[in-house]
C-alpha cells in the first residue's frame, strides 16, 4: 500500500512530502504539526489548515500533518468492525496537497505505541520526531496510553518543551456542526447533497472499470463498472445518483446506479455502475474519478426488465435535466 500512494503522486505532488518515519523530516526546521485521521479533509478540517498553513509562513516554519496506519482502531481492537473511511488514503493526500501542506507524516500504528503514556508520546513524536513549535489540536483531541492526555496536559507540556498550543473550536456551517462522523452517516443514508455541505466539495469515488455481466448494454444503456478503489471507502446508500465525470475538458452527466440488483439477482456484492451520458469508448482497465451531487432515488425491484427499462429512461431523463441547471 506505501508504494501505491508514492507511485500516484510522486509526478504530481512537487510541494508536500510524504514520509512513513520521522527519520526522514529535514533536520534543523520548525514546524507547526496537526495531528488526526482527517478523513474527508472536509470543511473543518480545511479552515484548521488554511490557518495553520498562514501561522507558519508567518514564522517561515513549515506544517506538518501525522496520521497513523492503520486506524488505532483496528490495532487495539482487530475484530471490531472496520471504520468506513470518506476518502481513500490517494484522495486525502491530493486534498492536503491542495491545501499548502509541506509535509504528511503517517506513521505506522503499534501496540507498543498505544502504550506510550501522553509524555512519552509528546517527547517522541510533537518534540524530537517533528521539532514543533506551535501545535494545532482539536477542542476534542486525545492522546497517550488510555487517552489520557487532553488539550490542557498538551499545554501544560508545551510550556516545559517550549511549544505553543492552538485549540481548534468544533466548525460549523448553518447551524451544523461538522464532523467526519455525520459526514459518513450523511453518505450512509444517502443524503449526498447534506454530505457534500459539509466536505465543501462533491463526494467522489475512484475506481478501475472492469468486466461485468453487461445486463446494461443489453438493455440499453451501457455502464462502467467500478472496482471502488480505497481501503474501507465508504459507499452511498443503494439507489440511483446524479454525478459527474471530468474527461479531460469536458464534464458529462453520470447516471449513478449503487446496489445488488434485485430485479435480475446477479449482483451478491454491492455494485456501482455509471452510465455516462453523451459519450461512448472503452474505459476498461482505466481509472476514472466520480463527483456525485444528488441523490434520485432508492434501489427498487421491478416486476420484469421491461419495467427496469422503463425506469432507467425515467433515470437517465432525470438526470439529463439536472445536469442542464448544473451546468447553466
Amino acid at each position: 500500500m506505501r508504494h501505491g500512494f508514492v507511485r500516484k503522486f510522486a509526478a504530481i505532488n512537487l510541494l508536500m512530502r510524504i514520509h512513513y518515519t520521522l527519520q526522514t523530516l529535514p533536520p534543523h526546521i520548525q514546524t507547526f504539526v496537526t495531528v488526526g485521521t482527517f478523513d474527508g479533509v472536509h470543511l473543518g478540517h480545511a479552515s484548521m489548515l488554511k490557518n495553520m498553513v498562514e501561522g507558519a509562513k508567518q514564522l517561515n516554519a513549515q506544517t506538518v500533518v501525522l496520521s497513523f496506519h492503520p486506524h488505532p482502531k483496528k490495532v487495539l481492537f482487530p475484530e471490531s468492525e472496520p471504520l468506513p473511511q470518506i476518502q481513500s488514503m490517494d484522495e486525502k493526500i491530493g486534498s492536503l496537497t491542495a491545501l499548502g501542506i509541506d509535509h504528511f507524516v503517517l506513521l505506522n500504528f503499534t501496540l507498543e505505541m498505544s502504550q506510550w503514556s501522553a509524555q512519552e508520546y509528546v517527547n517522541k513524536v510533537i518534540v524530537e520526531g517533528l521539532h514543533a513549535a506551535c501545535v494545532y489540536m482539536g477542542y476534542d483531541h486525545r492522546f497517550g496510553k488510555n487517552r489520557i492526555g487532553d488539550i490542557q496536559l498538551m499545554r501544560n507540556l508545551g510550556e516545559i518543551h517550549g511549544f505553543e498550543v492552538v485549540q481548534i473550536p468544533a466548525f460549523q456551517t448553518g447551524e451544523v456542526t461538522v464532523s467526519s462522523t455525520k459526514i459518513r452517516t450523511a453518505i450512509g443514508e444517502g443524503n449526498i447533497s447534506e454530505a457534500n455541505k459539509m466536505l465543501g466539495r462533491p463526494f467522489e469515488i475512484s475506481g478501475e472499470v472492469i468486466h461485468g455481466h453487461q445486463l446494461g448494454r443489453t438493455l440499453g444503456f451501457p455502464t462502467a463498472n467500478l472496482a471502488v478503489a480505497g481501503e474501507d471507502k465508504i459507499l452511498p446508500a443503494p439507489g440511483v445518483y446524479a454525478a459527474t465525470w471530468k474527461n479531460g475538458e469536458e464534464l458529462h452527466a453520470v447516471a449513478l446506479s449503487i446496489g445488488y440488483r434485485p430485479t435480475v439477482n446477479t449482483a451478491p456484492t454491492l455494485q456501482v455502475e455509471a452510465y455516462i451520458l453523451d459519450w461512448s469508448g472503452d474505459l476498461y482497465g482505466k481509472s476514472i474519478t466520480l463527483e456525485i451531487h444528488e441523490h434520485l432515488r432508492g434501489e427498487l425491484k421491478f416486476n420484469g426488465l421491461d419495467a427496469l427499462v422503463q425506469k432507467i429512461q425515467e433515470d437517465v431523463e432525470w438526470v439529463k435535466n439536472w445536469f442542464s441547471s448544473f451546468v447553466a
